[in-house]
């Protein structure tokens, strides 16, 4: 049962990542293995420690911890909706490692009140890590592939929107029910 759950709490943790895939795939931003692996490896890095340290940390921490997450994934959110840089005509590069280490801290930051959680719950912090990590890596990689193939449907323009106001919805969720 304790990996059954971790392995439910890992996909719900990881559904914005799914979220910013998509994101990134319509703008034509591929996501290759190596930034993936970096973003996953932050994000199961953070999912294991944080899960073993239930009862260190004071409750401040974790509301820091869930609102910095938060923030940056409805800030991405905006960012995109406001974005007007036309990419119908030209093909952006992927994901540089410098921006594969700051989305991967970003979406690691928001799996550390769900790890703490399942810390306190008695789950491993080695299958919350593991779950967390692999979770990570096929959300973000389904997402933008599943981007890019709505791209070249022709509706990428208002699945761009879509996408974005989805992001800030996330965002403002996590901020304000934590």
């Amino acid at each position: 049962m304790e990996i059954f759950m971790a392995l439910l709490m890992s996909i719900a943790v990881n559904l914005d990542n799914f979220m910013i895939g998509i994101r990134l795939g319509l703008d034509q931003k591929p996501v290759p293995l190596f930034p993936n692996l970096v973003i996953s490896a932050f994000t199961g890095l953070f999912a294991g420690i944080f899960s073993g340290l239930p009862g260190i940390l004071p409750p401040m921490a974790v509301t820091a911890a869930n609102a910095a997450g938060a923030l940056m994934i409805l800030a991405f959110g905006i960012c995109c909706l406001c974005s007007r840089d036309n990419v119908e005509d030209r093909q952006l590069p992927g994901l540089s490692p410098k921006g594969a280490c700051l989305l991967g801290i970003s979406l690691a930051a928001n799996c550390i009140p769900p790890a703490i959680g399942a810390g306190i719950s008695g789950i491993s912090p080695l299958a919350m890590a593991l779950f967390c990590g692999i979770c990570s890596f096929v959300c973000l990689h389904n997402g933008s592939r599943a981007g890019t193939r709505l791209r070249s449907k022709g509706i990428s323009r208002h699945l761009k929107n879509i996408s974005a106001l989805l992001l800030i919805m996330i965002g403002m969720l996590e901020l304000f029910t934590h």
